[in-house]
């Protein structure tokens, strides 16, 4: 019950307190995102109904193919958008292939995270340790939304810096600076509920591995390399690899998001990996994901003279701390027995 209270308290912040919210513009397309996916997840805690269990009950089929579907749609909207409006600054086509290429690998961690936790979760439910908090999972869906908003801000930051202040002191022109990165753009909105979507999906999916694992371990009996984490961990390295390449600097949250992530991954997931079954498989396999991480992220860091990358504006640059406490509330509605 109390792991439930945390959650539900958490996800009341964002919903009855918009204005502590990242300022991403225009606020009123931020807001009505935050108050619809808020109602929804505060609902359902209320109600004890996981969301993210409902999903694990749908073909997981159907749900991959819905996670790849959004992932290709940003950029294809944005293509046609810019078009239909004869504005190539509402999307412009440099933008594509990266673009494309980072949502497909993010909706590719979520989908191998799923089907990892899908597996964890036969095994929890097959064994005298239940998800004795299942509500808790929600709080993972509003923390996806404040992330994504910073991000999106972070954005519209690099476009245009005046946006750090409030309206009434900004250029007159000011919204002419954020073409392509506003909310009012349909492009802008489908990659909002991809962000989203992979956040909520892929987080929560990790958690419940990593949950299951600790436990397996604790119990004296700690699972093997499955598959579906083997390549889930590969993905997410690749994923955040790509957001280190040259093409990516201009772009503040998503370097950022690298030079920070890309260490602390491949920390977590060499503990994570230290607690699963010592054989050959897991041996070699982390070896190798060492090695490709550490020399990646050497190689990455140091391109164009090794540049000190900039921190993005606002709320983004807090995210370790607002996961770990997503990691905290989630550990302990999964874990406990």
């Amino acid at each position: 019950m109390l792991i439930r209270i945390l959650s539900t308290v958490f996800q009341i912040f964002p919903l009855f307190f918009p204005n502590f919210l990242p300022k991403a513009e225009p606020t009123k397309y931020r807001d009505r995102i935050s108050a619809t996916v808020g109602s929804l997840s505060i609902v359902a805690t209320a109600s004890n109904f996981s969301i993210f269990n409902f999903i694990l009950t749908k073909p997981l089929s159907m749900i991959s193919g819905l996670l790849l579907f959004v992932a290709a749609g940003a950029p294809i909207s944005g293509l046609i958008e810019a078009r239909l409006h004869n504005n190539p600054k509402i999307f412009e086509r440099s933008r594509f292939f990266w673009h494309l290429v980072t949502n497909l690998a993010g909706a590719a961690v979520a989908i191998l995270f799923l089907y990892a936790a899908h597996t964890q979760k036969l095994w929890l439910a097959a064994q005298p340790i239940k998800l004795s908090e299942q509500a808790a999972l929600n709080i993972a869906l509003p923390i996806a939304v404040v992330i994504t908003l910073a991000f999106v801000y972070s954005q519209q930051v690099d476009e245009y810096p005046g946006m750090k202040l409030d309206v009434a002191h900004r250029d007159p022109q000011w919204e002419s600076e954020i073409v392509g990165v506003s909310l009012r753009h349909v492009h802008q909105l489908w990659n909002v509920l991809h962000l989203i979507l992979v956040g909520f999906i892929g987080a929560t999916g990790i958690l419940i591995a990593a949950c299951a694992t600790i436990v397996q371990s604790v119990k004296g009996s700690p699972p093997g390399l499955s598959v579906q984490l083997a390549l889930g961990f590969a993905a997410i390295t690749v994923m955040l690899s790509l957001f280190g390449f040259p093409a990516m600097r201009k772009h503040s949250a998503v370097f950022w998001t690298f030079s920070l992530g890309m260490p602390l991954c491949t920390a977590v997931i060499g503990v994570w990996l230290s607690l699963m079954r010592d054989n050959l498989f897991r041996d070699i396999y982390l070896g190798a994901f060492l090695g490709f991480s550490v020399l990646t992220y050497a190689v990455l860091m140091t391109r164009d003279g090794g540049s000190r990358p900039k921190s993005p504006s606002g709320w983004y640059r807090y995210t370790p701390i607002i996961l770990l406490v997503e990691l905290i509330v989630v550990a302990g509605g999964v874990c406990r027995s």
